[in-house]
């Protein structure tokens, strides 16, 4: 009777190898997107403490406004990048680059800066030191997976029409121009004039 009749296999499912791909790829980069987001728009809403912070953490005092409202936008912009599949592998590069760049900085400045607070990130408090090398190789980790297993990118005007609203929100925020933005914000002569 069971020669006549089709039965189904009894195996174990199969998980294709695209799709748990596909999920790691996800989450590490809605993980990573919500955080680079979470900083550059701390950057951008408070940039001057964060200009602070980096003259502490041995910036060019002259550079430092600039360098606080520069990485805002590229965070910020990396951080949205990540969450949308299209432009996954640009954000993962973005974001990558972003982390190679602040270990290289804290690597070069070790000794003087060993110990103090990085202020990288609102939400993570930390010391520069041994475990902070660990948590951005993490992270960059999950920028290289979220990259790699990604679909390639396509679409450079949508990209810079993000980019370009990115820098006109920041640019809005911090003229006080933008009622939505900064309804009650004095003008700020620390930004980019008209």
């Amino acid at each position: 009777m069971e020669d006549s009749m089709p039965q189904a296999q009894m195996a174990a499912p199969e998980i294709s190898i695209a799709g748990w791909r596909n999920a790691v790829a996800w989450v590490c980069a809605v993980l990573l997107g919500i955080l680079f987001l979470s900083a550059g728009l701390w950057k951008l809403t408070d940039h001057l403490t964060m200009a602070t912070l980096m003259v502490n953490a041995l910036a060019p005092p002259k550079l430092s406004v600039a360098g606080a409202i520069g990485f805002g936008i590229a965070e910020t912009f990396g951080g949205i990048l990540l969450m949308i599949p299209r432009y996954r592998r640009w954000g993962a590069l973005i974001c990558g680059g972003l982390l190679v760049v602040f270990m290289g900085y804290m690597g070069w400045n070790y000794a003087a800066l060993k110990g103090m607070d990085c202020s990288c990130f609102p939400i993570l408090k930390r010391a520069i030191g041994p475990g902070f090398f660990w948590g951005d190789g993490a992270m960059l980790a999950m920028a290289i997976l979220a990259g790699l297993w990604a679909k390639p990118s396509s679409g450079l005007k949508g990209a810079a029409l993000l980019l370009a609203a990115v820098t006109a929100g920041a640019r809005c925020y911090h003229r006080g121009r933008c009622a939505v933005l900064a309804p009650n914000r004095p003008n700020s002569a620390l930004f980019l004039r008209p």
